[in-house]
């Protein structure tokens, strides 16, 4: 939903088994920023976001996230919003990710969608 409401793209890529991909395997079950487990969070929960809005919508390009945190890096911006220690924390956990998730030069699709390069 965020996908669609925050970042106005109607061409979603990300389904079920992606979701469940990044929220398990990439940040295993905890929230980006504070460490803290999914099944933990009350009140508003976590969501899965874009982490540099500026690099498109590639599955490595995706954080779970209190919403609360993420509500506040929309308004606030990523730098303003965190440490400078998590977000370099942060861009090295994805760092890993980005050759599956990279295409080929030329081999990006509409609206810069990404195929995942080998098995998941």
């Amino acid at each position: 939903r965020r996908e669609k409401t925050v970042h106005k793209n109607q061409n979603v890529i990300v389904d079920r088994q992606d979701i469940e991909f990044i929220a398990m395997q990439v940040w295993r079950g905890k929230c980006a920023v504070t460490g803290e487990r999914m099944e933990r969070v009350g009140g508003g929960g976590m969501v899965i976001t874009r982490w540099r809005p500026e690099r498109g919508d590639g599955l490595d390009n995706y954080i779970l996230i209190r919403k609360t945190i993420a509500e506040k890096i929309d308004s606030d911006g990523i730098e303003a919003a965190l440490e400078k220690d998590v977000v370099e924390r942060i861009d090295a956990t994805l760092e890993p990710f980005r050759p599956l998730f990279t295409p080929p030069l030329g081999q990006a699709g509409e609206a810069g969608n990404v195929t995942p390069k080998g098995p998941i």
